[in-house]
């Protein structure tokens, strides 16, 4: 009995001190969530963290944003990286789309944490800060393609 409640006591213990926050992957070796592709670069590497607390992994911002918009579960935690520091940054981070930056989906965008990091890095390049309705709406359109390509393929 004491061996049932000690293991019990541990599962409990080991479950409320998981990870809460984003997780660090192998770069190279795992796989996007929505379009499959390898996470190769830090910097574009975004993550939600469902409900029920499984992860799910993206090479853009395209693609975490893409792939949310189709989920029921609202209640989910993202996460993407600082394209300045690759520090983790929570989903309200400020997306900026530029032709300087080279994304994997090749919409040009990029997180930072602040307006200011944002409006500098425009200054030094090029490009615009997106709203929240700007990039739902980029995503929306560029999803859609992105789905009659695939059945064009076929």
């Amino acid at each position: 009995m004491k061996r049932i409640f000690a293991t019990a006591l541990f599962a409990l213990l080991a479950y409320s001190c998981a990870a809460k926050g984003p997780v660090e992957i192998q770069l190279g070796h795992e796989k996007c969530t929505f379009c499959q592709m390898k996470i190769a670069d830090e910097k574009f590497h975004g993550q939600v963290r469902s409900e029920k607390g499984k992860y799910f992994h993206f090479d853009s911002i395209e693609c975490l944003s893409a792939w949310r918009m189709k989920q029921a579960d609202q209640h989910s935690q993202a996460w993407l990286r600082d394209y300045d520091s690759t520090r983790w940054l929570s989903s309200d981070a400020q997306i900026v789309q530029s032709t300087d930056v080279r994304s994997p989906m090749g919409l040009g965008l990029a997180a930072f944490a602040s307006r200011s990091a944002a409006e500098e890095f425009i200054r030094a390049n090029s490009g615009k800060i997106l709203s929240a309705s700007d990039l739902d709406r980029l995503i929306a359109g560029w999803s859609i393609n992105k789905v009659s390509e695939k059945i064009a393929d076929r």
